[in-house]
């Protein structure tokens, strides 16, 4: 099962629940949230060998509308590495009140956050332990990396990601990290401007992902409406000024 990161599983039954560690697609992948709804409890054993198997791995179970983590919450400990770093967390609660990393009791929370977006410090160097930390989190909607330092490992970091936006504004990401964020999933939105990534590098990927919107300090590039039925659109390029605006 590559790529996927969340995985939501209504009224699953006991045998299923029972052979869940077994599925050679959940060990070791991109999967980050498992969420069991109304079913029978998972086992304590099943829920040890999944998270042995995908460290990365958060499971919820909802029952009764009650949300609760099941085994190790490691999206909450990974929150808590980000947060001790400098690095801002804001989200949605299941409730749908704003959630905030800064907020008093912000580590209570009892499933991840929705519409999460992850902003670095600039001039944050990124390290391993960072990454290991960001693993459990790929499902956030946009992760901002504006002025970071390491930039391409950090590319490397977010390369299983489920993300629609990534900031590198004034980074040191180069071609060689650019090519690990053109593997996150559903992406359409990059901020290249002021990083070393090449204008051949940029050309070539809007060439290969038409529907990808890049800035950069080379213009933005962006794909224009259809004029006419049928017609795919095409490239639209603007100033590289329109890049630093925005």
């Amino acid at each position: 099962m590559p790529r996927l990161v969340k995985i939501s599983v209504s009224r699953p039954t006991r045998p299923l629940l029972d052979q869940l560690e077994l599925l050679s697609g959940l060990q070791n992948s991109s999967i980050r949230v498992i969420k069991l709804i109304e079913g029978p409890a998972i086992r304590v054993d099943s829920v040890r060998g999944l998270q042995k198997n995908n460290p990365s791995l958060t499971i919820l179970s909802v029952r009764n509308g009650l949300i609760q983590h099941v085994g190790h919450p490691v999206y909450l400990t990974a929150m808590q590495k980000l947060a001790s770093q400098g690095i801002f967390l804001e989200g949605r609660a299941n409730d749908g009140t704003h959630w905030s990393s800064l907020a008093a009791d912000a580590f209570s929370i009892s499933c991840p956050p929705t519409s999460m977006s992850v902003e670095f410090p600039s001039a944050f160097r990124f390290a391993p332990e960072t990454a290991e930390a960001l693993q459990p989190l790929l499902f956030a909607l946009k992760i901002s990396g504006r002025g970071v330092r390491n930039a391409d490992l950090m590319a490397s970091a977010m390369s299983l990601a489920s993300c629609g936006g990534v900031d590198f504004q004034d980074s040191d990401l180069s071609d060689v990290g650019f090519q690990e964020l053109k593997k996150i999933r559903n992406l359409c939105f990059v901020n290249l401007v002021g990083t070393e990534v090449s204008q051949e590098m940029i050309e070539e990927t809007k060439r290969d992902h038409p529907e990808l919107k890049i800035m950069s300090d080379y213009g933005v590039f962006d794909v224009s409406l259809p004029d006419e039925p049928g017609d795919s659109g095409s490239i639209l390029r603007t100033s590289p000024s329109a890049a630093v605006e925005e």
